[in-house]
């Protein structure tokens, strides 16, 4: 970590403060219990089993998801500099309001790349590319999505560059994104929640129907017709243009499906 990251420093010692920390006495009071009753109950060696495996090893792992977060946070930042166009907004009660959303995730949010997500998002929500998005709206959605489902919306992302391998700006990628037919099962389920949220578009298109054939009689034409028209039709799926914004909201600008 360079000399001059102050801030990335700081979560570095509190990642080491957190392996080191075995006072279980100092442990519950940073759980908000009073010194004292912190210090009658890490005597009682039965009773402060307990607290430790039920305690403090859950605010540990809260903790470190936290850490986490700030981690990616403060890289993103770094990476995004030049589009901040005001850093006071990470101050702000709108900053907060988004933070909050997501602390409220971190007890059940245990995945790396998810965690990840979070800090980049809080820290895109400062960028000039997204001050006319419904930022509160993504980070919601972030927060709610299982990880399945956001892997799920990964893969309706356009390609990086073209077949020749020119580079595309993010209006011409969104251009060229891709449909998926027919999806089954896991696949269709995942992409049934997104089409909800308004992430995924589905179409529907009726299957070809051989006008030219010559039929023997009008009966034998009307037949075909009612055959054709019981088929099912075919679904195509595409990433919308709101999906499209919210997979770049909640990137790192190192992530390939941005």
């Amino acid at each position: 970590m360079a000399i001059d990251d102050p801030i990335g420093i700081e979560i570095r010692q509190a990642k080491g403060d957190i392996e080191v920390e075995t006072s279980v006495a100092t442990q519950l009071t940073k759980l908000g219990l009073s010194g004292v009753l912190a210090a009658a109950l890490a005597g009682l060696p039965f009773v402060s089993q307990i607290m430790v495996s039920l305690l403090t090893q859950s605010s540990g792992r809260f903790e470190k998801r936290f850490l986490r977060v700030a981690e990616a946070l403060n890289e993103q930042q770094k990476r995004i500099e030049d589009k901040i166009p005001d850093r006071n907004y990470y101050e702000s009660e709108e900053f907060q309001t988004l933070l909050g959303l997501l602390i409220e995730r971190l007890h059940t949010t245990q995945d790396d790349e998810k965690l990840k997500m979070f800090g980049d998002a809080l820290a895109n929500s400062g960028s000039s590319d997204f001050q006319t998005d419904p930022r509160e709206d993504f980070v919601r959605m972030l927060r709610d999505l299982s990880m399945g489902d956001l892997d799920e919306l990964k893969t309706f992302a356009p390609p990086p560059s073209d077949r020749f391998g020119g580079e595309l700006d993010a209006s011409q990628r969104f251009q060229m994104r891709h449909s998926r037919e027919n999806l089954t099962g896991e696949n269709l389920s995942r992409t049934t929640r997104l089409i909800a949220l308004g992430l995924v578009n589905e179409s529907l298109k009726m299957k070809d129907f051989t006008g030219s054939v010559e039929y023997r009689s009008t009966g034998e034409a009307r037949r075909a017709i009612s055959d054709y028209l019981k088929q099912p039709p075919e679904r195509s799926y595409r990433l919308s243009s709101f999906g499209w914004r919210f997979l770049q909201f909640i990137s790192g600008a190192e992530d390939s499906y941005v």
